[in-house]
Protein backbone atom coordinates (compact mmCIF):
# COMPACT_ATOMS: atom_id res chain seq x y z
CA UNK A 1 0.00 0.00 0.00
CA UNK A 2 1.28 3.44 -0.93
CA UNK A 3 0.93 5.27 2.37
CA UNK A 4 2.08 8.54 0.79
CA UNK A 5 -1.28 8.87 -1.05
CA UNK A 6 -4.18 9.90 1.17
CA UNK A 7 -6.87 7.25 1.64
CA UNK A 8 -9.61 9.50 0.32
CA UNK A 9 -7.66 10.08 -2.92
CA UNK A 10 -7.11 6.34 -3.42
CA UNK A 11 -10.81 5.66 -2.86
CA UNK A 12 -11.71 8.41 -5.33
CA UNK A 13 -9.48 6.89 -8.03
CA UNK A 14 -10.93 3.45 -7.40
CA UNK A 15 -14.47 4.76 -7.62
CA UNK A 16 -13.61 6.56 -10.86
CA UNK A 17 -12.14 3.39 -12.41
CA UNK A 18 -14.84 1.01 -11.16
CA UNK A 19 -17.68 3.50 -11.07
CA UNK A 20 -19.87 1.34 -13.26
CA UNK A 21 -19.53 -1.54 -10.82
CA UNK A 22 -20.32 0.58 -7.76
CA UNK A 23 -23.50 2.06 -9.26
CA UNK A 24 -26.78 0.31 -8.56
CA UNK A 25 -27.91 -2.04 -11.35
CA UNK A 26 -30.38 -0.69 -13.89
CA UNK A 27 -33.76 -2.39 -13.55
CA UNK A 28 -35.91 -3.32 -16.57
CA UNK A 29 -39.53 -2.26 -16.97
CA UNK A 30 -41.86 -5.00 -15.97
CA UNK A 31 -44.29 -6.51 -18.46
CA UNK A 32 -47.28 -4.51 -17.22
CA UNK A 33 -45.43 -1.21 -17.65
CA UNK A 34 -44.36 -2.17 -21.16
CA UNK A 35 -47.91 -3.06 -22.15
CA UNK A 36 -49.20 0.19 -20.69
CA UNK A 37 -46.56 2.13 -22.61
CA UNK A 38 -47.47 0.31 -25.82
CA UNK A 39 -51.17 1.10 -25.40
CA UNK A 40 -50.39 4.79 -24.85
CA UNK A 41 -48.53 5.09 -28.17
CA UNK A 42 -50.36 6.51 -31.15
CA UNK A 43 -50.86 4.26 -34.15
CA UNK A 44 -49.04 5.10 -37.37
CA UNK A 45 -49.34 4.14 -41.02
CA UNK A 46 -46.69 3.15 -43.52
CA UNK A 47 -46.11 5.78 -46.20
CA UNK A 48 -44.52 4.73 -49.48
CA UNK A 49 -41.80 7.11 -50.61
CA UNK A 50 -41.89 7.96 -54.32
CA UNK A 51 -38.13 7.46 -54.45
CA UNK A 52 -37.27 4.50 -52.19
CA UNK A 53 -33.58 4.88 -53.04
CA UNK A 54 -33.49 8.45 -51.69
CA UNK A 55 -32.21 8.48 -48.13
CA UNK A 56 -29.57 10.12 -45.98
CA UNK A 57 -26.17 9.72 -47.56
CA UNK A 58 -27.36 10.11 -51.17
CA UNK A 59 -27.07 13.90 -51.27
CA UNK A 60 -23.90 13.75 -53.40
CA UNK A 61 -25.79 12.04 -56.20
CA UNK A 62 -28.13 15.01 -56.70
CA UNK A 63 -25.59 17.20 -58.45
CA UNK A 64 -24.34 14.22 -60.44
CA UNK A 65 -27.84 13.39 -61.74
CA UNK A 66 -28.47 17.06 -62.54
CA UNK A 67 -25.14 17.22 -64.42
CA UNK A 68 -24.44 20.46 -62.58
CA UNK A 69 -27.44 22.23 -64.15
CA UNK A 70 -29.95 24.39 -62.26
CA UNK A 71 -32.86 25.28 -64.52
CA UNK A 72 -35.41 27.97 -63.80
CA UNK A 73 -39.11 27.44 -64.50
CA UNK A 74 -40.70 29.92 -66.90
CA UNK A 75 -44.18 31.41 -66.43
CA UNK A 76 -46.45 31.51 -69.47
CA UNK A 77 -49.52 33.71 -69.88
CA UNK A 78 -52.86 31.93 -70.27
CA UNK A 79 -53.59 33.55 -73.62
CA UNK A 80 -50.24 32.30 -74.96
CA UNK A 81 -51.05 28.77 -73.82
CA UNK A 82 -54.46 28.90 -75.47
CA UNK A 83 -52.97 30.17 -78.75
CA UNK A 84 -50.36 27.39 -78.82
CA UNK A 85 -52.98 24.77 -77.97
CA UNK A 86 -55.19 25.99 -80.83
CA UNK A 87 -52.19 25.73 -83.16
CA UNK A 88 -51.68 22.08 -82.19
CA UNK A 89 -55.41 21.40 -82.50
CA UNK A 90 -55.24 22.64 -86.06
CA UNK A 91 -52.50 20.13 -86.83
CA UNK A 92 -54.49 17.29 -85.24
CA UNK A 93 -57.73 17.80 -87.17
CA UNK A 94 -58.12 15.31 -90.03
CA UNK A 95 -57.24 16.56 -93.49
CA UNK A 96 -60.83 15.90 -94.65
CA UNK A 97 -61.99 18.76 -92.45
CA UNK A 98 -64.10 16.59 -90.12
CA UNK A 99 -63.96 17.97 -86.59
CA UNK A 100 -61.88 15.86 -84.21
CA UNK A 101 -64.71 15.77 -81.70
CA UNK A 102 -66.73 13.64 -84.14
CA UNK A 103 -64.15 10.91 -84.58
CA UNK A 104 -66.15 8.39 -82.59
CA UNK A 105 -65.10 6.20 -79.70
CA UNK A 106 -62.60 3.83 -81.25
CA UNK A 107 -58.91 4.22 -81.99
CA UNK A 108 -58.03 4.75 -85.64
CA UNK A 109 -56.13 1.98 -87.39
CA UNK A 110 -52.84 2.49 -89.20
CA UNK A 111 -54.46 1.83 -92.56
CA UNK A 112 -57.24 4.32 -91.92
CA UNK A 113 -54.76 6.99 -90.89
CA UNK A 114 -52.74 6.50 -94.06
CA UNK A 115 -55.77 6.45 -96.36
CA UNK A 116 -57.24 9.68 -94.98
CA UNK A 117 -53.92 11.45 -94.64
CA UNK A 118 -54.59 12.04 -90.95
CA UNK A 119 -51.64 12.99 -88.74
CA UNK A 120 -50.23 10.26 -86.54
CA UNK A 121 -49.59 11.58 -83.04
CA UNK A 122 -47.43 9.91 -80.40
CA UNK A 123 -47.34 11.42 -76.89
CA UNK A 124 -44.26 11.30 -74.64
CA UNK A 125 -44.66 11.96 -70.91
CA UNK A 126 -42.30 12.56 -68.00
CA UNK A 127 -42.56 13.44 -64.31
CA UNK A 128 -44.17 16.82 -65.01
CA UNK A 129 -47.41 15.19 -66.11
CA UNK A 130 -47.93 13.81 -62.58
CA UNK A 131 -46.88 16.71 -60.33
CA UNK A 132 -50.47 17.93 -59.94
CA UNK A 133 -51.29 14.61 -58.23
CA UNK A 134 -48.78 15.31 -55.45
CA UNK A 135 -45.92 13.26 -56.90
CA UNK A 136 -42.69 15.25 -57.09
CA UNK A 137 -40.56 15.67 -60.19
CA UNK A 138 -36.77 15.51 -60.43
CA UNK A 139 -35.35 18.76 -61.83
CA UNK A 140 -37.95 21.26 -60.61
CA UNK A 141 -37.25 23.83 -57.85
CA UNK A 142 -38.34 21.25 -55.27
CA UNK A 143 -37.49 18.18 -57.31
CA UNK A 144 -35.85 15.10 -55.88
CA UNK A 145 -32.47 15.68 -57.52
CA UNK A 146 -32.56 19.43 -56.90
CA UNK A 147 -33.14 18.90 -53.18
CA UNK A 148 -30.39 16.30 -52.98
CA UNK A 149 -27.96 18.64 -54.74
CA UNK A 150 -28.72 21.20 -52.02
CA UNK A 151 -28.15 18.62 -49.27
CA UNK A 152 -31.86 18.20 -48.51
CA UNK A 153 -33.65 14.88 -48.24
CA UNK A 154 -36.94 15.40 -50.14
CA UNK A 155 -40.13 15.49 -48.11
CA UNK A 156 -42.24 12.88 -49.88
CA UNK A 157 -45.07 12.19 -47.48
CA UNK A 158 -47.77 11.39 -50.01
CA UNK A 159 -48.62 7.76 -50.67
CA UNK A 160 -47.13 7.34 -54.10
CA UNK A 161 -49.27 4.29 -54.83
CA UNK A 162 -52.53 6.06 -53.90
CA UNK A 163 -52.29 8.82 -56.54
CA UNK A 164 -55.07 9.10 -59.12
CA UNK A 165 -54.58 10.18 -62.74
CA UNK A 166 -54.35 13.92 -63.41
CA UNK A 167 -56.38 15.88 -65.94
CA UNK A 168 -53.51 15.49 -68.41
CA UNK A 169 -53.57 11.69 -68.00
CA UNK A 170 -57.29 11.55 -68.70
CA UNK A 171 -56.98 13.95 -71.64
CA UNK A 172 -54.36 11.65 -73.18
CA UNK A 173 -56.70 8.70 -72.67
CA UNK A 174 -59.46 10.60 -74.50
CA UNK A 175 -57.17 11.36 -77.44
CA UNK A 176 -56.35 7.65 -77.69
CA UNK A 177 -60.04 6.69 -77.47
CA UNK A 178 -61.12 9.02 -80.29
CA UNK A 179 -58.25 7.97 -82.55
CA UNK A 180 -56.22 11.17 -82.43
CA UNK A 181 -53.29 9.55 -80.59
CA UNK A 182 -51.60 6.40 -81.91
CA UNK A 183 -49.73 5.60 -78.71
CA UNK A 184 -48.05 6.83 -75.55
CA UNK A 185 -44.46 6.43 -74.36
CA UNK A 186 -43.76 7.24 -70.71
CA UNK A 187 -40.73 7.31 -68.45
CA UNK A 188 -42.86 7.44 -65.29
CA UNK A 189 -42.97 4.67 -62.70
CA UNK A 190 -46.23 5.79 -61.04
CA UNK A 191 -48.60 3.65 -63.12
CA UNK A 192 -51.03 6.54 -63.62
CA UNK A 193 -51.34 5.98 -67.37
CA UNK A 194 -52.40 2.41 -66.61
CA UNK A 195 -54.88 3.68 -63.99
CA UNK A 196 -56.34 6.09 -66.57
CA UNK A 197 -57.25 3.12 -68.77
CA UNK A 198 -54.29 2.71 -71.13
CA UNK A 199 -52.93 -0.80 -71.64
CA UNK A 200 -49.19 -1.48 -71.25
CA UNK A 201 -47.63 -3.03 -74.36
CA UNK A 202 -50.74 -2.19 -76.42
CA UNK A 203 -51.01 1.60 -76.56
CA UNK A 204 -48.54 2.34 -73.75
CA UNK A 205 -44.77 1.78 -73.62
CA UNK A 206 -43.30 2.22 -70.11
CA UNK A 207 -39.56 2.59 -70.59
CA UNK A 208 -38.66 3.01 -66.92
CA UNK A 209 -41.08 0.49 -65.44
CA UNK A 210 -44.33 0.49 -63.49
CA UNK A 211 -44.61 0.25 -59.71
CA UNK A 212 -47.51 -2.22 -60.06
CA UNK A 213 -45.62 -4.48 -62.48
CA UNK A 214 -43.05 -7.19 -61.85
CA UNK A 215 -40.93 -8.72 -64.60
CA UNK A 216 -39.48 -12.22 -64.99
CA UNK A 217 -35.69 -12.27 -65.22
CA UNK A 218 -35.75 -15.35 -67.45
CA UNK A 219 -38.47 -14.80 -70.09
CA UNK A 220 -39.24 -11.08 -69.50
CA UNK A 221 -42.93 -11.84 -68.97
CA UNK A 222 -44.73 -9.17 -66.95
CA UNK A 223 -47.38 -9.52 -64.26
CA UNK A 224 -49.55 -6.54 -63.30
CA UNK A 225 -50.56 -6.57 -59.64
CA UNK A 226 -53.28 -4.85 -57.67
CA UNK A 227 -50.66 -3.87 -55.10
CA UNK A 228 -47.42 -1.87 -55.44
CA UNK A 229 -44.37 -4.08 -55.87
CA UNK A 230 -42.01 -3.82 -52.92
CA UNK A 231 -38.44 -3.04 -53.87
CA UNK A 232 -36.07 -5.37 -52.02
CA UNK A 233 -32.27 -5.00 -51.70
CA UNK A 234 -31.74 -7.67 -54.37
CA UNK A 235 -34.79 -6.53 -56.38
CA UNK A 236 -36.44 -9.99 -56.32
CA UNK A 237 -40.07 -10.07 -55.16
CA UNK A 238 -40.22 -13.66 -53.92
CA UNK A 239 -42.75 -14.71 -56.58
CA UNK A 240 -42.10 -16.90 -59.62
CA UNK A 241 -43.13 -16.86 -63.25
CA UNK A 242 -44.78 -19.84 -64.98
CA UNK A 243 -41.45 -20.49 -66.70
CA UNK A 244 -39.81 -20.93 -63.29
CA UNK A 245 -37.91 -17.65 -63.40
CA UNK A 246 -37.86 -15.17 -60.53
CA UNK A 247 -39.93 -12.01 -60.65
CA UNK A 248 -38.27 -8.71 -59.84
CA UNK A 249 -39.62 -5.17 -59.70
CA UNK A 250 -39.70 -3.43 -63.07
CA UNK A 251 -38.07 -0.14 -62.03
CA UNK A 252 -35.09 1.05 -64.08
CA UNK A 253 -32.12 2.87 -62.54
CA UNK A 254 -29.25 4.71 -64.22
CA UNK A 255 -26.99 2.35 -66.13
CA UNK A 256 -29.56 -0.45 -66.45
CA UNK A 257 -30.90 -1.80 -69.74
CA UNK A 258 -34.38 -0.70 -70.75
CA UNK A 259 -37.04 -3.42 -71.14
CA UNK A 260 -36.66 -4.60 -74.74
CA UNK A 261 -40.35 -5.17 -75.43
CA UNK A 262 -41.36 -1.70 -74.25
CA UNK A 263 -38.44 -0.07 -76.04
CA UNK A 264 -39.37 -1.95 -79.21
CA UNK A 265 -42.96 -0.71 -79.02
CA UNK A 266 -41.78 2.87 -78.40
CA UNK A 267 -39.42 2.74 -81.39
CA UNK A 268 -42.13 1.24 -83.61
CA UNK A 269 -44.51 4.06 -82.70
CA UNK A 270 -41.80 6.69 -83.22
CA UNK A 271 -40.91 5.43 -86.72
CA UNK A 272 -44.47 6.02 -87.97
CA UNK A 273 -45.29 9.26 -86.15
CA UNK A 274 -45.91 12.53 -87.97
CA UNK A 275 -46.60 14.55 -84.81
CA UNK A 276 -45.06 14.19 -81.36
CA UNK A 277 -46.29 15.84 -78.18
CA UNK A 278 -43.83 16.00 -75.26
CA UNK A 279 -45.41 16.60 -71.85
CA UNK A 280 -43.49 17.29 -68.66
CA UNK A 281 -40.06 15.91 -69.50
CA UNK A 282 -36.73 17.70 -69.79
CA UNK A 283 -35.59 15.40 -72.64
CA UNK A 284 -32.19 14.78 -71.05
CA UNK A 285 -32.19 11.00 -70.56
CA UNK A 286 -31.37 8.77 -73.53
CA UNK A 287 -32.65 6.98 -75.49
CA UNK A 288 -36.15 8.21 -74.65
CA UNK A 289 -35.21 11.87 -75.23
CA UNK A 290 -34.51 11.26 -78.93
CA UNK A 291 -37.71 9.37 -79.79
CA UNK A 292 -39.93 12.48 -80.26
CA UNK A 293 -37.63 13.63 -83.08
CA UNK A 294 -37.85 10.39 -85.07
CA UNK A 295 -39.33 10.27 -88.57
CA UNK A 296 -38.92 14.05 -88.95
CA UNK A 297 -42.05 14.53 -86.86
CA UNK A 298 -43.53 17.92 -86.11
CA UNK A 299 -42.61 18.37 -82.45
CA UNK A 300 -44.62 20.07 -79.70
CA UNK A 301 -42.89 20.46 -76.32
CA UNK A 302 -44.75 21.39 -73.13
CA UNK A 303 -42.39 21.78 -70.18
CA UNK A 304 -41.76 24.54 -67.65
CA UNK A 305 -38.00 24.35 -68.11
CA UNK A 306 -35.87 24.55 -71.22
CA UNK A 307 -34.93 21.32 -72.98
CA UNK A 308 -32.02 20.50 -75.34
CA UNK A 309 -34.52 19.94 -78.19
CA UNK A 310 -36.38 23.25 -77.98
CA UNK A 311 -34.82 24.34 -81.27
CA UNK A 312 -36.38 21.33 -83.01
CA UNK A 313 -39.91 22.11 -81.83
CA UNK A 314 -42.57 23.73 -83.98
CA UNK A 315 -44.74 24.53 -80.95
CA UNK A 316 -43.09 25.32 -77.61
CA UNK A 317 -45.14 25.96 -74.46
CA UNK A 318 -43.90 26.59 -70.90
CA UNK A 319 -47.33 25.97 -69.35
CA UNK A 320 -48.21 23.29 -66.81
CA UNK A 321 -49.27 20.04 -68.47
CA UNK A 322 -52.82 20.21 -67.10
CA UNK A 323 -53.25 23.79 -68.30
CA UNK A 324 -52.04 23.04 -71.82
CA UNK A 325 -54.14 19.89 -72.15
CA UNK A 326 -57.23 21.76 -70.91
CA UNK A 327 -56.70 24.38 -73.62
CA UNK A 328 -56.07 21.67 -76.23
CA UNK A 329 -59.19 19.66 -75.35
CA UNK A 330 -61.26 22.85 -75.37
CA UNK A 331 -59.95 23.70 -78.83
CA UNK A 332 -60.78 20.18 -80.05
CA UNK A 333 -64.21 20.23 -78.46
CA UNK A 334 -63.55 17.09 -76.43
CA UNK A 335 -64.81 16.41 -72.91
CA UNK A 336 -62.45 14.60 -70.57
CA UNK A 337 -63.71 11.82 -68.29
CA UNK A 338 -63.21 11.71 -64.55
CA UNK A 339 -60.40 9.43 -63.31
CA UNK A 340 -61.79 5.91 -62.76
CA UNK A 341 -62.18 4.73 -59.18
CA UNK A 342 -60.39 1.40 -59.19
CA UNK A 343 -61.92 -1.26 -56.95
CA UNK A 344 -60.12 -4.28 -58.39
CA UNK A 345 -57.41 -5.14 -60.87
CA UNK A 346 -53.93 -3.67 -61.35
CA UNK A 347 -53.22 -0.59 -59.27
CA UNK A 348 -56.36 -0.89 -57.13
CA UNK A 349 -54.56 -1.41 -53.81
CA UNK A 350 -52.31 1.16 -52.14
CA UNK A 351 -49.47 0.62 -49.69
CA UNK A 352 -51.46 2.34 -46.94
CA UNK A 353 -54.48 0.13 -47.65
CA UNK A 354 -52.28 -2.96 -47.47
CA UNK A 355 -50.89 -1.80 -44.11
CA UNK A 356 -54.43 -1.31 -42.78
CA UNK A 357 -55.49 -4.69 -44.13
CA UNK A 358 -52.52 -6.36 -42.42
CA UNK A 359 -53.37 -4.65 -39.14
CA UNK A 360 -57.03 -5.68 -39.37
CA UNK A 361 -56.05 -9.26 -40.21
CA UNK A 362 -53.69 -9.39 -37.23
CA UNK A 363 -56.42 -8.13 -34.92
CA UNK A 364 -58.86 -10.68 -36.34
CA UNK A 365 -56.38 -13.51 -35.83
CA UNK A 366 -55.80 -12.44 -32.24
CA UNK A 367 -59.53 -12.25 -31.61
CA UNK A 368 -60.01 -15.74 -33.04
CA UNK A 369 -57.10 -17.00 -30.95
CA UNK A 370 -58.63 -15.64 -27.76
CA UNK A 371 -62.05 -17.01 -28.72
CA UNK A 372 -60.62 -20.51 -29.18
CA UNK A 373 -58.71 -20.13 -25.90
CA UNK A 374 -61.92 -19.23 -24.03
CA UNK A 375 -63.77 -22.15 -25.58
CA UNK A 376 -60.94 -24.54 -24.68
CA UNK A 377 -60.80 -23.24 -21.11
CA UNK A 378 -64.58 -23.72 -20.78
CA UNK A 379 -64.29 -27.32 -21.99
CA UNK A 380 -61.43 -28.02 -19.60
CA UNK A 381 -63.40 -26.62 -16.69
CA UNK A 382 -66.35 -28.80 -17.72
CA UNK A 383 -64.23 -31.95 -17.43
CA UNK A 384 -62.64 -30.79 -14.17
CA UNK A 385 -59.17 -29.88 -15.44
CA UNK A 386 -57.12 -27.16 -13.83
CA UNK A 387 -56.93 -23.93 -15.82
CA UNK A 388 -53.87 -22.26 -14.38
CA UNK A 389 -52.60 -21.32 -17.88
CA UNK A 390 -54.49 -21.07 -21.16
CA UNK A 391 -52.52 -22.60 -24.03
CA UNK A 392 -53.78 -22.38 -27.61
CA UNK A 393 -52.65 -24.61 -30.45
CA UNK A 394 -51.20 -22.56 -33.35
CA UNK A 395 -49.72 -23.68 -36.68
CA UNK A 396 -46.77 -22.03 -38.44
CA UNK A 397 -46.73 -21.32 -42.18
CA UNK A 398 -44.90 -24.60 -42.84
CA UNK A 399 -47.44 -26.62 -40.82
CA UNK A 400 -45.55 -27.08 -37.56
CA UNK A 401 -47.71 -26.87 -34.44
CA UNK A 402 -46.80 -24.93 -31.31
CA UNK A 403 -48.68 -23.59 -28.27
CA UNK A 404 -49.26 -19.99 -27.24
CA UNK A 405 -50.28 -18.82 -23.75
CA UNK A 406 -52.81 -16.01 -24.19
CA UNK A 407 -52.23 -14.72 -20.65
CA UNK A 408 -48.44 -14.64 -20.49
CA UNK A 409 -47.57 -14.57 -24.23
CA UNK A 410 -45.30 -17.60 -23.74
CA UNK A 411 -44.80 -20.11 -26.55
CA UNK A 412 -43.82 -23.78 -26.46
CA UNK A 413 -43.53 -26.65 -28.89
CA UNK A 414 -45.32 -29.03 -26.47
CA UNK A 415 -48.41 -28.32 -24.41
CA UNK A 416 -47.29 -27.61 -20.81
CA UNK A 417 -48.84 -29.33 -17.87
CA UNK A 418 -52.20 -27.82 -16.78
CA UNK A 419 -50.93 -26.81 -13.34
CA UNK A 420 -48.94 -23.66 -12.62
CA UNK A 421 -46.33 -25.72 -10.71
CA UNK A 422 -45.49 -27.83 -13.75
CA UNK A 423 -42.06 -27.68 -15.21
CA UNK A 424 -41.64 -25.01 -17.83
CA UNK A 425 -42.03 -26.18 -21.41
CA UNK A 426 -39.10 -25.77 -23.75
CA UNK A 427 -39.36 -22.46 -25.59
CA UNK A 428 -39.50 -22.10 -29.36
CA UNK A 429 -36.19 -20.34 -29.63
CA UNK A 430 -34.41 -23.16 -27.85
CA UNK A 431 -36.01 -25.97 -29.88
CA UNK A 432 -35.89 -24.10 -33.17
CA UNK A 433 -32.12 -24.11 -33.11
Amino acid sequence: TNTSVPCTVREGRLNKILGHALEPPITMFNLAELKAKKESLKSCETIVRPMPVVCDGTQDFGDQWLCGERLEEAVEADEVTEALAHQLAGLLRPASGVDAGCCGGGAATDGAAESTGSPRLVIYTGAGVSTSTGIGDYRGPKGVWTNLAEGIIPDETCDYSAARPSYAHMAIKKLVDVGLCAGVTSTNLDGLHMKSGLSPMENLAELHGNMFCERCVRCSAEALRAFPIQRTPKRFTGRYCDCGGCFMDSGIDFGQMLPFRHLGLAEKQAKSQTLSLVLGTSLRVQPSCDLPLANDATVTIVNKQETPHDSHSTIRSFAACDDFMLALMTALGLEVDEPPLLVEGPGSLTATALKKRTKELTQLMRANMHMHADAEATNRVAVGEAVADVWVEVATEDGRVYYHNTETDETAWERPAPTSNAAAAPCLSALDS
